[in-house]
């Protein structure tokens, strides 16, 4: 892994205070539920997502980000590795935590996703989604 790090191309730095300014909460909210989430900077040098999702009127919570002002460029690239945690969950194996990358702005365009588990505990892991 330690050779692959050298490929890695880090999209969102948190680290610089500012990044989760990219990123905007897609809570039910948006559909008449209840849940709520926000993502927040912290004095480390990751974001903190947190969140209430209320199964009563809607059931999900979730962030994205704004649009990119250029491009991604993933040539050659086969996944995305995202550094995380799952700090305090009373309930995590009733959790889904997936990823969704699009192609393009338009409605035409084409949607990666894929589901990754997150066990408990206050380690950092590396998830690699394909």
């Amino acid at each position: 892994l330690a050779e692959a790090d050298a490929n890695l191309q880090t999209v969102f730095d948190f680290a610089t205070g500012n990044a989760t300014m990219s990123f905007e909460r897609i809570d039910d909210a948006i559909m008449g539920g209840i849940s709520l989430s926000a993502l927040k900077d912290t004095s480390e040098d990751y974001a903190s997502w947190s969140g209430i999702c209320r199964t009563d009127g809607g059931g999900f919570c979730g962030m994205r980000t704004l649009p990119f002002r250029e491009p991604l460029d993933a040539a050659g690239s086969d996944g995305i590795f995202v550094d995380c945690r799952l700090a305090s969950d009373d309930e995590p194996e009733r959790r889904v935590w997936k990823i969704t990358c699009r192609t393009d702005t338009s409605r035409g365009e084409m949607v990666y996703q894929a589901a990754f588990p997150l066990a408990a505990g206050s380690d950092f892991s590396r998830v690699f989604v394909p």
